[in-house]
């Protein structure tokens, strides 16, 4: 069940790439088409971040959740995030098995 959420959460992420992020950005052309270069390289500098910033996020859920299929505690997956146990429970919980 752990991994057909990570494998979800995985799919998710793949569908927030580069083209996505200009195709959101050419939808605000009438925005930003009067802006300088500079700005516009930017704008897709930041859409692009964002894109990998939600694949990362998605990426560590999928792997939080194979850590705790494989009997990983809380605990442990706080400690190798920077996180408290609760921390990680509280962030990571709702995509993986609540045992162990």
């Amino acid at each position: 069940m752990a991994s057909e959420r990570a494998t979800r959460a995985l799919q998710r992420a793949e569908h927030t790439d580069q083209g996505r992020a200009e195709d959101w950005l050419r939808g605000w052309l009438p925005v930003v088409g009067t802006r300088p270069d500079a700005a516009l390289a930017a704008l897709v500098g930041a859409a692009d971040a964002n894109a990998l910033a939600a694949a990362a996020d998605a990426l560590t859920a999928g792997y939080v959740a194979a850590a705790r299929e494989h009997g990983a505690s809380w605990a442990e997956v706080g400690h190798v995030l920077g996180l408290t146990r609760q921390g990680a429970q509280r962030r990571y919980g709702h995509d993986t098995n609540r045992t162990a």
